[in-house]
């Protein structure tokens, strides 16, 4: 914190900030960075929650279905064109995720019994 003070202070963005004030307070701005700290702050507590009840290799997995979907649906979203190796990769991703799923409930329902 201390460092990105220092940086603000000294790119003159602190000043700029200072200078504008009365406008930014007016604005919707400070409501977007209190909402965007409340919702980091509630990521974060889900994280330990996951990290907590999961294991690293499903969390990771996890992440990685999250960036392949979000890749894909922005491609869809943009109308982008997707190179067949690309393509590939992601469903390879989502059918390697899904077959871990798979294992993983097999696994704790034969432990279970």
């Amino acid at each position: 914190l201390l460092w990105i003070g220092l940086a603000s202070i000294l790119s003159g963005e602190a000043y700029a900030i200072a200078e504008r004030w009365e406008e930014i307070a007016m604005s919707s701005a400070p409501l977007v960075v209190l909402l965007t700290g409340v919702l980091s702050f509630f990521l974060n507590v889900s994280s330990f929650i996951a990290n907590k009840v999961t294991s690293p290799l499903t969390l990771c997995i996890s992440a990685n279905v999250k960036q392949v979907l979000v890749v894909a649906f922005s491609t869809l979203y943009f109308g982008d064109t997707v190179p067949f190796l690309n393509g590939l990769g992601i469903v390879v991703v989502i059918f390697g995720s899904y077959l871990y799923g798979v294992t993983s409930i097999n696994e704790k329902m034969g432990s279970s019994s």
